[in-house]
């Protein structure tokens, strides 16, 4: 009967230390999953916004296919629209 609980405890603890176990690397790929790097995403937003410029383009435009555009919108009617950004979808 002794060997019988012995037995049983030390299955008990091996089981305890196999949940804990996997609760812990649950833990750590949740973790790993959730976690944002906002630095990079602020980066990212950034340069979008950069590449929605309209009129004439900096020298360090740092996106080096766009080019100056829309240097006449607004001239016929007076108004000068160089250097708005552009949010079309």
């Amino acid at each position: 009967m002794f060997d019988l609980d012995f037995e049983r405890k030390r299955e008990m603890g091996v089981l305890k230390r196999v949940l804990v176990f996997g609760v812990v690397i649950t833990m750590v790929m949740v973790m790993r999953v959730a976690s944002h790097d906002y630095g990079d995403a602020l980066t990212k937003s950034i340069l979008f916004f950069e590449g929605q410029r309209s009129g004439k383009l900096p020298p360090t435009q740092r996106m080096t296919w766009r080019k100056d555009s829309g240097l006449q919108d607004g001239f016929q009617i007076g108004v000068s629209l160089v250097l708005c950004v552009c949010v079309c979808v």
